[in-house]
């Protein structure tokens, strides 16, 4: 049987941590590993605090449990390697993966 694409409809929003926020309380599995065409999110961190500015992209390739490649992009579309940090100061930190 094949398998059936999740209903996003209404989950994504322009912004990419209120996106996570809504997928995550309809229900959907979060991941912490990356899987080829699954949605990566990233969450600006700020003298290591959350803040509400995120990143979205979509997983093209994993190279290993925490390398992967993935397409992002508003205005230039690029393709990029990707290490999983799990303790960021400053800058973008992966909070998870979410797979269609």
């Amino acid at each position: 049987m094949p398998k059936r694409a999740l209903d996003f409809n209404g989950y994504f929003v322009e912004n990419a941590m209120a996106t996570f926020r809504n997928l995550k309380n309809a229900g959907m599995e979060i991941s912490p590993i990356p899987v080829v065409d699954s949605i990566v999110f990233w969450q600006r961190m700020d003298d290591g605090n959350p803040i509400w500015l995120g990143q979205t992209g979509v997983v093209s390739n994993v190279i290993s449990g925490t390398e992967f490649l993935a397409i992002i992009g508003s205005i230039n579309i690029q393709e990029k390697a990707y290490t999983i940090r799990r303790h960021v100061h400053d800058g973008l930190k992966v909070i998870g993966f979410v797979t269609p």
